[in-house]
């Protein structure tokens, strides 16, 4: 047995010294050990490229077979029963130019024909010789790298541990079953950067970008596969990345797991089972927990009875993408077409702002469920239910423009939404504002629809909260610092006065046409054309009141009839209260006027006729102007008094003051 290990490790040597002095470079053998025609092991094999570096070297390589011998002769196909590897370092370059450190190897052997043989009987020679079969596979501490400085792209492969078993592996019947695959500490590295080869200025040749990637069809079934404690690393130039932001161009994937189940390739087409994915990324983003049911083309991928979990949010329980190659990736928003049906899923804008960091400001988990169709630039949803916080939502939408949620549009109908002004505020910022007292609506259920963005839209349906009702059909702007409106509004005992936070307001009943900014009345400029069937201020209600006028800065400027039991008029000019003194320039006509219920005098004091005021003032002694009264009819217990026609003028002299009657 020495001997005959002697002897192989001779010439071993002999074959390694002629493969030295052909390719003018080192190649050698530690260590042979045959036995003829089952069994091979080399030991130590060392091949430096034409620059002296060390293109590979195999620590150890044992092939145990069947009986070659015996194959031989009966024709039958031989098998590698056990295939093993350990302690492999394989390292191809290529720097300025487009050789690599192996092309020598091919050139030193490259020698013309002597004979000339027919594709004919290329392929008749071909077929007629037996296929090998492999059963197993092992391999321990495998390292290649491929740097590529001409193309510039250096690849880089390590794995502590591979194992392969199969059943079959049938090349001419184009058939391959294996049974298990083990990988463990499998360590990825792709860099990607500018190389040495001239820039090629042509167009791109997408003609073949959807070709399948099995043209001859093999047939590959898998029972399991196995990675674990494993690694993946791209990146493209030297890429500054923005830590907590994901960033294509530095793709950091570790604590890589995967379990898989029976996975077969059919055609272009891949179906496989995951019982098992974890990663983390570098960006944050964590896959606690993910199975499903994959399905892999070069047009479709989808994930059918999904269960994915991530650091904030689950979903389930079908996902897939359709493109037209996989390189639509690159342009992942605006290509790739998402469908998905939700179930008992949870989504969190955290997670969310891992790829679109503007979401981190709106940090919340949203319950969803629905059906949704569409690519992230223009996505639609229906029968979609939202529910966070104390919010509860469903309707269909449409929704153009992520990820910039600033610049959104939302077109979403068959609304049936419960909320409150505190959750509204925490789920769109944009509709703070001073003006509004949120908290005080503790109950908002609406039905309707909306279109626009989130600070900007258009809304129509019905509204029903702890202050009121209200059927709004209204365009809304939140954008400037007094938000500004425009449409129809129809209220039912709302109280206004909470509302926007004026005390001497209460509840309205209101059905009519605004259009205007703000809420406060030091900020008020609206053009309001209504009726109010009631109004409480100052602790009293008015009814039956028509309003066509601008409200601007507490001042007013229109028609106001009132047909209100205790003040009942026609109102045609401007009140302006806006400064320190108050300013009436108008002419009314009183029906009835009850001075009791305007808190004027204790008793029940009942007046009518016609007024025109034209001064300022807020008490007898500070008026100024003068105001014509007509027909006036005073009315106390029973007694009547009447004047036909009264003038008071009231002017301030320098030293004195005249009132005239």
């Amino acid at each position: 047995m020495l001997t005959r290990e002697k002897y192989q490790n001779l010439l071993a040597k002999r074959g390694a010294n002629y493969l030295s002095e052909k390719l003018h470079t080192k190649v050698s053998i530690e260590h042979v050990s045959l036995s003829f025609f089952n069994q091979f092991n080399f030991q130590g094999v060392y091949i430096e490229d034409d620059r002296h570096d060390t293109l590979a070297y195999v620590g150890n390589l044992q092939v145990k077979t069947s009986e070659l011998l015996t194959n031989y002769w009966n024709n039958s196909r031989p098998v590698i029963h056990d295939f093993t590897l350990e302690n492999v370092y394989v390292r191809m370059n290529r720097d300025n130019d487009s050789v690599w450190n192996y092309d020598f190897i091919a050139n030193a052997f490259d020698a013309p024909s002597k004979t000339k043989t027919t594709s004919s009987a290329i392929d008749q020679q071909h077929t007629s010789s037996p296929e090998i079969d492999i059963k197993k596979i092992t391999c321990h501490t495998i390292r290649v790298s491929m740097n590529d400085g001409w193309r510039g792209e250096d690849m880089n492969f390590t794995f502590d541990a591979l194992s392969l078993t199969a059943n079959e592996i049938d090349l001419l019947k184009k058939r391959i079953a294996l049974n298990q695959i083990f990988i463990d500490g499998a360590k990825i590295a792709v860099k990607e950067y500018n190389g040495n080869k001239p820039k090629d200025l042509s167009p791109d040749d997408s003609s073949s970008w959807g070709t399948p990637f099995n043209p001859d069809n093999y047939l590959l079934t898998l029972q399991s596969l196995r990675l674990s404690g494993s690694s993946f690393l791209y990146q493209d130039g030297r890429p500054h990345s923005t830590p907590g932001l994901f960033d294509e161009n530095n793709i950091d994937i570790s604590g890589l797991s995967i379990d898989l189940g029976t996975t077969t390739i059919v055609s272009d087409t891949l179906f496989s089972t995951i019982n098992k994915l974890t990663a983390t990324e570098r960006s944050g983003i964590d896959i606690k927990k993910m199975n499903a049911y994959v399905k892999l083309s070069q047009r479709q991928a989808s994930l059918d009875q999904l269960n994915l979990s991530t650091n904030y949010s689950s979903i389930g329980d079908h996902y897939e993408m359709n493109y037209r190659s996989f390189h639509d990736f690159n342009d992942y928003i605006n290509k790739v077409n998402m469908k998905a049906s939700l179930k008992n899923s949870s989504i969190s804008t955290i997670d969310i702002g891992y790829f679109a960091n503007i979401m981190n400001r709106y940090p919340i988990a949203v319950n969803v469920a629905g059906e949704v169709d569409g690519t992230v630039a223009t996505i639609s949803g229906k029968n979609i239910s939202l529910e966070s916080l104390h919010t509860r939502f469903q309707g269909d939408a449409t929704i153009t423009g992520l990820p910039d949620i600033d610049n959104t549009l939302f077109d979403i109908t068959s609304i049936d939404a419960t909320t409150s002004g505190n959750d509204l505020n925490a789920l769109i910022p944009q509709t703070k504002t001073s003006g509004i007292a949120w908290n005080k609506l503790s109950t908002i259920v609406y039905k309707g629809s909306y279109e626009g963005m989130v600070s900007n839209f258009y809304t129509k349906g019905t509204l029903n909260t702890n202050l009121g009702n209200a059927a709004i059909d209204i365009n809304m702007d939140f954008k400037p610092d007094q938000p500004t409106y425009q449409g129809h509004l129809e209220t039912t005992s709302f109280d206004l006065g909470q509302f926007i936070k004026q005390n001497q307001l209460g509840k309205i009943g209101l059905n009519g046409k605004i259009d205007g900014s703000g809420f406060d009345l030091d900020h008020l400029n609206a053009k309001v054309d209504a009726l109010v069937s009631s109004i409480g201020f100052e602790g009293k209600t008015y009814s039956a009141l028509t309003i066509n006028g601008v409200v601007a800065k507490k001042k007013f400027d229109g028609i106001f009839i009132s047909k209100d039991p205790g003040l009942e008029m026609n109102f045609n000019g401007i009140v302006d209260l806006s400064g320190s003194i108050p300013m009436y320039d108008f002419n009314a006509r009183f029906i009835r006027f009850d001075f009791q219920k305007a808190g004027l005098t204790k008793d029940a004091i009942i007046g009518s006729g016609y007024v025109s005021l034209n001064f300022k003032g807020s008490t007898i002694d500070d008026i100024t102007g003068d105001a014509s009264f007509k027909n006036l009819v005073v009315s106390k217990d029973n007694k009547t008094i009447s004047l036909d026609d009264a003038l008071l003028e009231s002017i301030q002299l320098p030293n004195e003051k005249i009132l005239r009657l």
